[in-house]
């Protein structure tokens, strides 16, 4: 923690504790709050908006998300808890907004224990401001937004159990720690680290193997034991297939073929996957990340603050840093995703920590004045360098929203023509050939399909043009229709359809041209 002992800071009145966490989560927001609803584009968030909806309306009761079969399903039930209070279209990215914060809080609260204030602060700097963080995080509401605060937690929990030798707070780790792993299963790669940590402290490995360690294991399965029933039971509740099924996938990606070639391009691969994550870019062929000075700045940073904060016995990042790059390649071998570093980005928050650690003792060293000029060069240099990092992460994330919003690629369009149709209060009618060319991420179908199922408009799908034209021309009363440009010659019932003014999209670089009809029957 920071000396207390110089009489100067002493008579100086110091604010309290839960104001400096107040301006920690508040700059994390109010970072977040730019281009909230716009960028990125909207992607298979909206699935779960529709899986929110059933939950709510339709009695659905998931134990998985079984779009993947292996993420729980907390954040769907924490959805619809959601949309049982409010049915406008901004609000999950405003969940997500809250829990992207959250974690900024977490990791300044994890600094400040291991370390002192400065640290937490310079660690919650780094992760407020990365675009990965901010970006996939706090923007898209993806199972990695809950699960990055549910493993800060975790870590958090750990300390104060270490600090306070209490085993109710081991238990706390266990459950948030279950939880993560209930969210994402990347996140089983960060707890060996954890547990070597704890269990490296000499009155907790005593605990760890008594009581208070057999109920944490107990507690950390109860959390995660919605997937554990998935897999023990097929749909019909039979026990065996699904969790056959993941044991075989499972043992094809381990220990079928090659095995070593397939870890060791799972480690480069989470290895260039973190140069992005930690330099707010994606690099390619183009932009190798060799040539990037921001990505050699961060990981010195990164680095050096591994480095002092083990070598002062507060190595808790380092732990969990090496069990990241250990078991994740384990786990999954592919880091490349539309939406930067998403999976790799879980190693983040110990990253951070790490240089928020050693960067309190940086500049923490008291100046010498004319005394001592190489310590004085230090603390200077070292802070210089942060600032410079920090100045560098902020641009990118600046220059990424210049981009996109210069590109279009925002969700402007698709914002103005769900707003379009709903505002006519007729039923809509949803062509569901507008998809992205790239073939990558949700397109504009799937998008407003979650957008319109959100808000309870009554909508109809089709994605045949044979089957479209022959509903449109059947219907007897008035629609909302939209509709591909490619489509459009397709349909018979063209005659009937009357474009809707300012509801016309026109082609951008990977999805084409589509528009808002007014259909009227005869």
């Amino acid at each position: 923690m920071e000396s207390q002992s110089d009489p100067r800071n002493a008579s100086k009145p110091r604010p309290p504790e839960w104001v400096w966490a107040a301006f920690v989560l508040a700059g994390a927001a109010l970072i977040r709050w730019p281009h909230l609803q716009r960028i990125p584009r909207f992607t298979d968030e909206v699935l779960l908006w529709r899986l929110a909806v059933d939950v709510l309306q339709g009695g659905y009761r998931p134990l998985v998300f079984e779009d993947t079969g292996y993420n729980g399903p907390i954040l769907i039930y924490l959805l619809a808890a959601l949309r049982s209070a409010t049915s406008a279209v901004t609000a999950p990215r405003l969940l997500a907004l809250a829990l992207g914060s959250g974690s900024v809080l977490l990791v300044y609260l994890l600094g400040r224990e291991l370390r002192g204030r400065s640290a937490g602060l310079v660690a919650a700097a780094f992760m407020g401001i990365s675009a990965t963080p901010v970006l996939v995080y706090s923007h898209v509401l993806h199972m990695t937004s809950l699960a990055v605060p549910l493993l800060c937690l975790s870590y958090w929990a750990a300390t104060q159990a270490e600090r306070r030798g209490s085993g109710p707070w081991l238990l706390l780790t266990a459950v948030s720690a279950g939880l993560a792993v209930q969210t994402h299963p990347l996140c089983a790669a960060f707890l060996p680290g954890l547990l070597l940590w704890l269990w490296r402290r000499p009155p907790w490995r005593r605990r760890l193997i008594g009581p208070w360690g057999a109920l944490a294991l107990l507690v950390l399965l109860a959390a995660y034991s919605p997937v554990i029933v998935h897999l023990l039971r097929a749909p019909g509740g039979e026990a065996g297939p699904a969790l056959s099924g993941v044991a075989e996938d499972l043992g094809r990606h381990l220990f079928r073929g090659q095995p070593y070639a397939k870890y060791a391009k799972g480690m480069v691969n989470l290895s260039r996957s973190l140069m992005d994550a930690l330099s707010g870019t994606a690099h390619d062929a183009a932009r190798p990340a060799a040539q990037d000075p921001l990505v050699w700045l961060m990981l010195g940073l990164v680095l050096a603050g591994l480095w002092s904060s083990a070598r002062r016995g507060r190595d808790l990042p380092l732990h969990l840093t090496v069990s990241a790059m250990i078991c994740l390649p384990l786990l999954m071998a592919e880091y490349d995703n539309t939406l930067l570093a998403r999976y790799s980005g879980l190693a983040l928050p110990a990253l951070h920590l790490a240089i928020g650690v050693g960067a309190a003792d940086w500049l923490q060293r008291p100046w010498a004045g004319g005394r001592d000029p190489g310590r004085n060069f230090s603390t200077a240099s070292s802070a210089l360098l942060i600032t410079i990092a920090l100045a560098a992460l902020a641009g990118r994330l600046i220059v990424h929203y210049r981009v996109e919003s210069a590109a279009r690629r925002s969700n402007d369009d698709l914002l103005t023509i769900a707003s379009l149709a709903e505002a006519s209060g007729q039923p809509v009618v949803l062509d569901g050939r507008i998809k992205r060319t790239n073939g990558r991420g949700t397109g504009p179908s799937g998008v407003l399909q979650g957008i319109f199922a959100w808000r309870g408009v009554e909508l109809k799908k089709q994605s045949d043009p044979t089957e479209l034209d022959a509903y449109l021309q059947a219907i007897s009363w008035p629609a909302q229709v939209v509709l591909s440009d490619d489509t459009l010659p397709h349909l018979d019932a063209g005659l009937l359809l009357r474009p809707v003014p300012a509801g016309h999209v026109a082609p951008i670089s990977d999805v084409g041209g589509w528009g808002l009809y007014a259909l009227e029957p005869r």
